[in-house]
């Protein structure tokens, strides 16, 4: 198979992301494939948009026989070629499996098929929602399932209140040093409210999508809000029909970590990161303020996270 073209997009250091971001737990996939199974139950072929290292392709390769990948990095695509193709991946797939790749941002991803599933993990904040929803229903079938699935970048510390406001400084002062670049407001605004910016059109859609809050402490989509200086968030688009929860699932989203995962984590959220760059100054003492109040302890960190399903209409 062909090298994908040259790299554009978000690109992560992946090796590091699969090791210090936290993994799509089995109560997210139960819930997924679950009302997928109620509203649809055909598990021939799902599209992952914005794939990325195809960490979500891996699991879903599990599931469907035929897996399309779309993501607009030709790095990320070769990273998620070499995984899912590789011998040790595919001979633990019990079934005939078969992949189709796209290089292209989800608001221009086309397929030559239509699928029963179409998913966005950690991914459709990044793009122009209601553009990509229009564009990748246009290739699900109908009575076809769409699954968005994100997680807030920046955890909470659930078992140490001072680590926790460190963290939560830490983290406010990196990030608002990132975000200066223009391309990331976007993203920024609407994942300071979960999923709730992303829109179910009426002329698309079924009635009665789901939305679920996980961990959100009965903050709503406001347990997403990472604030700094100025405040962003996009606006809400969650139908008069949708069906809002909120759950608690800590066990799933949580990791028990030391100091050094902190800095780490950090790098997977905030390309090029260096504590010793001069910048980040403020933020170095304050690790070193963490790393004595730890000592050689662990702490929890948890994840908020959501979860939208919705059904395709029979006709459009």
């Amino acid at each position: 198979m062909s090298t994908p073209p040259a790299s554009h997009g978000w690109e992560y250091p992946w090796e590091s992301y699969t090791v210090h971001r936290p993994k799509y737990p089995q109560s997210l996939w139960d819930r997924i494939l679950s009302y997928h199974q109620e509203h649809n139950g055909h598990f021939d072929s799902v599209h992952d948009v914005g794939a990325g290292a195809g960490q979500a392709s891996a699991v879903l390769a599990h599931h469907f026989e035929i897996i399309c990948v779309t993501e607009p990095s030709g790095v990320n695509m070769s990273t998620a070629m070499a995984k899912l193709e590789s011998i040790d991946f595919l001979s633990s797939i019990t079934h005939p499996i078969q992949y189709t790749y796209t290089q292209a941002p989800a608001e221009e991803a086309r397929l030559a098929m239509s699928v029963d599933m179409v998913t966005f993990f950690e991914s459709i904040h990044w793009t122009d929602a209601e553009r990509s929803i229009r564009q990748v229903t246009r290739d699900l079938k109908p009575n076809g399932t769409l699954a968005l699935v994100f997680y807030n970048a920046f955890p909470y510390v659930s078992d140490n209140d001072t680590v926790d406001r460190l963290w939560k400084q830490i983290f406010a002062g990196c990030f608002a040093k990132a975000a200066e670049a223009p391309k990331l407001r976007r993203p920024i605004e609407q994942g300071n409210v979960g999923l709730d910016f992303v829109p179910l059109p009426a002329d698309l859609y079924r009635e009665g999508a789901r939305r679920t809050n996980i961990n959100c402490r009965s903050l709503g989509s406001k347990a997403f809000l990472n604030e700094f200086g100025e405040a962003l968030e996009a606006p809400s688009r969650v139908g008069p029909t949708d069906v809002v929860e909120e759950i608690e699932d800590l066990h799933s989203w949580s990791k028990i970590v030391g100091a050094d995962w902190f800095e780490a984590y950090l790098g997977t959220v905030i390309t090029q990161f260096d504590l010793e760059d001069e910048k980040y100054g403020q933020e170095k003492e304050l690790f070193h303020e963490m790393t004595k109040t730890l000592e050689s302890r662990e702490v929890t960190v948890t994840w908020s996270a959501a979860i939208v399903l919705a059904t395709r209409k029979t006709s459009i």
